[in-house]
């Protein structure tokens, strides 16, 4: 059992595959670029800002002492409140990846990855917490924040604008996001470094 893992190891956290799952025609898509393996806490953080492994609270099982050391609760009401468990990987001593697939995610229309709202923008808030707690914890962590705002906020968040948003219904909702977005000091520092490339670079 995967409870037996936790135990023969003495892990703070075991991770398992994710597979994307389309209901309709069966398909199956694995979105896990973690090796098996063992890891530390440092490790899977810079695992997940990078997106090496998918940022879920549902691929994981973990021990209860580091649930109630660490005091781990979501934030309550916000999109995308589960991209806080990396606060919680930064606490872990001993991580463990199995290969086996064990978390099937259906996709299906409706859910909030495939929607346009306003409420978008409750990304930045997850994402301000996770870079508060980790800059609190390590300066090792600045480089890799960089790419978890692009990455994860930023284009994520323009793929649900310019994917799903109603192009007349929406209008002024999707400039609401826009116009928040291009006013974060993250997306300003962005522009600043591409910029500042030369032009072979910046192409």
């Amino acid at each position: 059992t995967l409870n037996n893992y936790l135990l023969e190891g003495d892990y703070d956290i075991v991770l398992f595959n994710t597979v994307l799952y389309y209901g309709a025609n069966d398909k199956k898509i694995l979105i896990d670029n973690l090796e098996p393996g063992f890891y530390s806490g440092v490790d899977l953080v810079k695992n997940s800002l990078i997106k090496n492994v998918p940022i879920s609270a549902c691929n994981k099982i973990y021990r209860l002492n580091l649930l109630r050391s660490f005091e781990f609760a979501f934030p309550v009401g916000l999109w995308y409140e589960d991209t806080v468990t990396i606060n919680l990987f930064s606490c872990c001593e001993k991580i463990r990846k199995i290969s086996e697939q064990l978390y099937f995610y259906r996709q299906r229309s409706g859910s909030i990855t495939k929607e346009f709202s306003t409420r978008l923008l409750e990304r930045y808030s997850v994402f301000s917490l996770v870079q508060a707690h980790l800059q609190s914890q390590s300066d090792e962590y600045a480089n890799y924040l960089k790419l978890f705002y692009g990455k994860v906020f930023l284009l994520e968040t323009l793929n649900n604008v310019f994917l799903y948003a109603d192009r007349r219904k929406d209008r002024e909702k999707v400039d609401i996001v826009i116009k928040n977005i291009k006013k974060l000091p993250e997306t300003l520092l962005l522009k600043q470094n591409y910029l500042a490339l030369p032009f072979s670079k910046q192409v």
